[in-house]
């Protein structure tokens, strides 16, 4: 699948642009729907054997959502979040953790970490995914104008 830069993107991508995208990605791969073979096999391991071919998971642990993404909102998630995987992996958790809205404070229960090296790790990782995101735009263009030569010659 060819990855599309966003169609209201501008050349010069600020930060908080990039948050903003990151946290409409995260909102709809959290409505994207989660059945039995999308949860970690780890748990599943130890269900009788009589449970393992159902794909039946347990409704009460999950919100009822029903807004169901669309196909655009869901290329342009898998632009953005293929843009985050390409950060280191700790970089990448605090980021995406953030754009899910997880709070400051849990993040330092769960890293370890102050606030203030977690916020230096997020601006560190964002700026990095502005920079692969004007590169990839560069490229496009790029291609749109080879292509249009190779069409007018």
């Amino acid at each position: 699948m060819t990855i599309k830069p966003h169609k209201d993107s501008s050349p010069g991508v600020c930060l908080r642009h990039v948050q903003e995208e990151l946290s409409k990605a995260m909102a709809v791969l959290q409505i994207l729907p989660v059945t039995a073979f999308d949860m970690p096999g780890k748990p599943r391991s130890s269900w009788p054997s009589y449970m393992q071919g159902l794909g039946v998971v347990c409704g009460g642990t999950r919100k009822v959502i029903r807004r169901k993404a669309t196909p655009d909102e869901i290329s342009h998630m898998e632009y953005w979040i293929e843009l985050a995987g390409r950060l280191e992996e700790g970089v990448r958790r605090i980021v995406l953790a953030r754009a899910g809205r997880i709070p400051w404070r849990r993040l330092e229960e769960i890293d370890g970490r102050s606030h203030t090296t977690l916020r230096k790790i997020e601006r560190s990782g964002l700026e990095a995914i502005a920079a692969a995101h004007r590169n990839m735009q560069q490229d496009h263009e790029r291609r749109l104008f080879k292509m249009s030569q190779k069409i007018c010659s």
